[in-house]
């Protein structure tokens, strides 16, 4: 956990906004710690082995048999983590131009974090559509008149912006929004040719309310306007404008046409002229959902789910509506008309028997050739082991045809790989240039790839998938000259991490790690670790670079399952602790080493002296048994701490003298037990004097999650409502004879009194952070979200802060800002996926020289 140290001097700067070499502590995953008083929400173990893919590197952990090297303080640092490039002044008022990072000469300047902002000078985020559940794209159009590409679907946040459902893409400026988006799913899109757009689907609830009416509407190129309502739960899944007027598909019976309620009876397929709304047809129109729209020829042609006037198929003209032959036995989702007079059909429905041969079963794809009497199947169609859907049917430009939907090969007759795209030349699958078919899916999924459409330099596909050419790209991607890249701001990287961070630790080389668990971040694979620097792998930070070239690198393989906590020692190393194979791993620069495989996980790493401590669920490490869920590591060997303790240890902290402090949920030594009269009795704090486990006061009367030394104070925090009989809340203050609660003691509780979680420390001089399970927590007449800073006398917060945890927090070298990383989405309201970055913007004073802060030692 945290270990005492004093840092003083001179590891080199990352960037202009990210500070190097220190680590101030915290805690760590906030829902895994709180296991005893909510659901165990830890992540399925992954098959994949922990390993570095460098050619010529270990490939896979190793026995790691040196001793851990010299684990003596470095000293202090002071990185600029502000992007700001105006002059700091120092106390007196006096430009400082010494370069960020580098204090020597005078003792460095202590900054306030309160007043601060969250920045908005990098984009924590992921290149695509992204949502807190379920973010998918629909549909997409190109607009002639400005040739924009616009996008559907269902997703609040494009890139590093906020965009309700429906966005913008230029490809000389990037994303931007349509006024303030729409509050539906948005399932289909329409141009008119001469700049408006029109947007249509299902209404959405929030909460326990009943949606209100689903608008069409109409953008206008400066805002949105409704031309009509349907229920919020019969959508609108078909538009198209042909010959002036737009026609609407979908699952409504009556259309509402004002806020007054006025409808009009309009049965699966209606028409809107401008001027107002009426039914397609007057009799003979479809019996059931419309969910494609296509001029043919001198017709206009209809697929969804219906049996009349043709099964799932039908067209309309002079004579009015007629059948395609015998039609089709199941849903039609897209049809295509083809120069020669053919339509082409995709859906769920299918050609021979489902329990016959499986080379003479085909699906999803069929042609109604121009003259012709029935429909038949088309390349083999296509294949997937659960649903089976085809959505999308798109010209190629030459020829050919995209096809799109959800599918994991072509053609049954001779199965061919293809995840959800493909391209099909007349009667042939062909590859698409130098790419894989294979976009990588979020989740199983009825969905794929649901809208191909032209731009200048090749396609833009969007559906839902998180990956495509083996980078991140979130249900939106380009692909041309036969590479997929992913649409990306034309600002910067997008440094957003797709999934959760546990921990955070600075290097000796000046990189920000990370661990979790995720797979990639900023686009990059990561399997659940990663180091955030403007250098590239295996070069020294030299000089600083400039904000734009930060960039995450992965750390070999990975590690093959969650990382608890992450902890950087003074000889360039990096320890891991989690879940994965071996619970605890060394990283050397180039590969990790696994010293030897354990019987559970490891939650808290700290060093003094040239040892590894480490706590956390295990009792064996290799052959060495009675490592009762904390141990010593030097010289290659674990060493037991007396009988060690009898439940979890979630925080370690080493006082400047030596002395060891641990936290977690035990209650007593190893060997406790108080019918025998054996062991020591403890209460989830303990402080080892280098003989014997020694209770603290009285100890606490719940969890702990952190400890942190606050100049020569003692600083716990977790889940607890006493500390030594005081009444505390959840945080508490050990001077080295008594306990004390911190600010108010009721300041963290829920409304019904019970103390809430608190999970993560960083401090420095002035103060500390402090993160937690709190969301719209009310302290008097303040709100405090995920995050607080106490400055000796009261909490403040951090601006709005996280939409979710914090699970840690560490202080830039220079006490210019602190990174948090968690599960969060948002932070103040914009995009920022599992990492942050609060500015500091006010220096308050200088400190001594020598000045006592409490790295991070997770």
């Amino acid at each position: 956990m945290s270990v005492q140290r004093s840092w003083k001097l001179g590891l080199i700067l990352v960037v202009a906004a990210l500070g190097c070499g220190d680590d101030a502590g915290t805690g760590q995953d906030a829902s895994a710690d709180s296991s005893e008083t909510t659901p165990d929400t830890s992540p399925p173990d992954e098959t994949s082995a922990p390993g570095d893919t460098t050619p010529g590197e270990d490939t896979g952990p190793a026995e790691d048999t040196s001793p851990p090297g010299d684990t003596s303080p470095p000293d202090d640092t002071a990185a600029d983590s502000s992007p700001d490039t105006t002059a700091d002044t120092t106390p007196d008022g006096t430009a400082d131009t010494s370069p960020p990072g580098d204090t020597s000469g005078p003792p460095r300047t202590v900054y306030d974090p309160i007043p601060g902002r969250w920045s908005e000078d990098f984009a924590f985020s992921l290149p695509g559509l992204q949502a807190e559940v379920g973010p998918r794209a629909y549909d997409m159009i190109v607009e002639p008149v400005s040739g924009d590409v616009i996008v559907g679907g269902l997703f609040d946040r494009v890139g590093d912006m906020l965009a309700d459902n429906v966005a913008r893409w230029r490809p000389d400026a990037g994303w931007s929004t349509l006024g303030d988006g729409l509050a539906i799913t948005v399932h289909a899109l329409a141009g008119d040719g001469a700049g408006a757009v029109y947007a249509g689907g299902r209404g959405q609830s929030g909460g326990f309310g009943i949606p209100e009416p689903a608008p069409i509407a109409r953008w206008d190129g400066q805002s949105w306007e409704a031309i009509g309502w349907v229920d919020a739960y019969a959508p609108v899944w078909s538009l198209a404008w042909i010959d002036g007027a737009l026609i609407v598909g979908g699952e409504f019976t009556t259309i509402m046409t004002n806020e007054l309620g006025d409808t009009v009876e309009a049965a699966y397929l209606a028409r809107w002229d401008g001027d107002g709304w009426r039914a397609f047809s007057e009799v003979g129109g479809p019996d059931g959902p419309v969910h494609t729209i296509v001029k043919h020829g001198d017709e206009i042609c209809v697929g969804g789910h219906f049996t009349t006037p043709g099964a799932h198929v039908a067209c309309y003209g002079e004579g009015g509506w007629r059948a395609l032959g015998d039609g089709l036995n199941s849903v039609v989702h897209v049809l295509h008309s083809e120069d020669g007079g053919a339509l082409m059909a995709g859906g769920y429905f299918s050609f021979g028997d489902p329990l016959g041969p499986p080379e003479q079963f085909f699906v999803g794809l069929a042609r109604f050739a121009a003259g012709g009497e029935q429909w038949a199947p088309v390349a083999g169609g296509v294949l997937n082991g659960a649903i089976t859907n085809v959505w999308e049917i798109a010209p190629t430009g030459d020829g050919g045809l995209f096809i799109g939907g959800n599918f994991n090969q072509v053609n049954a007759a001779m199965p061919r790989v293809a995840r959800n795209f493909a391209r099909l030349d007349g009667l042939a699958w062909t590859p698409l240039g130098d790419v894989t078919n294979e976009l990588g899916a979020t989740l199983p999924s009825e969905v794929g790839v649901r809208a191909v459409v032209p731009v200048e330099d090749g396609w833009i596909v969007a559906g839902l998938f998180s990956t495509t050419g083996g980078e991140t790209a979130l249900n939106v991607s380009h692909l041309g000259g036969g590479k997929w890249k992913p649409l990306v701001e034309v600002h910067g990287p997008n440094l957003g991490v797709a999934g959760n961070i546990n921990s955070l630790a600075y290097g000796l080389d000046g990189s920000l790690y990370a661990g979790g668990y995720f797979q990639s971040a900023g686009g990059v694979s990561t399997p659940n670790i990663a180091r955030l620097s403007n250098a590239p792998p295996s070069a020294p930070n030299a000089i600083a670079a400039p904000a734009p070239e930060l960039r995450w690198h992965p750390m070999g393989a990975g590690l093959d399952d969650t990382v608890w906590v992450v902890h950087a020692t003074d000889d360039g190393a990096v320890w891991a602790g989690g879940l994965f194979t071996g619970g605890f791993a060394r990283w050397d620069g180039s590969r990790w080493a696994v010293p030897a495989p354990m019987d559970g996980d490891v939650r808290a790493i700290a060093d003094h002296d040239g040892a590894i401590y480490l706590g956390g669920t295990f009792t064996t490490i290799g052959l060495d048994d009675g490592l009762a869920h904390i141990a010593r590591y030097h010289d290659g060997a674990f060493e037991a701490l007396g009988a060690g303790l009898n439940d979890r240890v979630n925080a370690i902290a080493v006082a400047a003298d030596g002395t060891l402090y641990a936290g977690g949920f035990f209650t007593g030594t190893g060997d406790f037990d108080p019918e025998r009269k054996t062991g020591t009795e403890l209460h989830y704090v303990a402080r080892w004097t280098g003989a014997v486990w020694e209770d603290l006061g009285g100890g606490l009367d719940g969890f702990v999650r952190d400890l942190a030394f606050w100049g020569d104070d003692l600083i716990a925090v977790g889940q607890f409502e006493h500390a030594g009989g005081v009444s505390v809340s959840s945080i508490a203050r050990w001077d080295g004879e008594r306990w004390s609660p911190i600010g108010r003691s009721d300041a963290w509780r829920y409304d019904w009194g019970g103390a809430l979680q608190l999970g993560a420390l960083a401090v420095q001089d002035n103060g500390f952070f402090v993160t937690g399970a709190f969301n719209d927590h009310w302290i008097g007449e303040t709100v405090f979200n995920g995050i607080a800073w106490f400055d000796g006398t009261e909490f403040e917060p951090l601006g709005v802060g996280p939409n979710d945890l914090a699970e840690d927090v560490v202080i830039t070298p220079d006490g210019r800002g602190a990174f948090i990383g968690g599960p969060f989405l948002r932070v103040d309201g914009r995009p920022s996926l599992g990492l942050a970055l609060w500015q500091f913007d006010d220096m308050i004073g200088t400190p001594a020289a020598d000045r006592e802060t409490t790295p991070r030692d997770r």
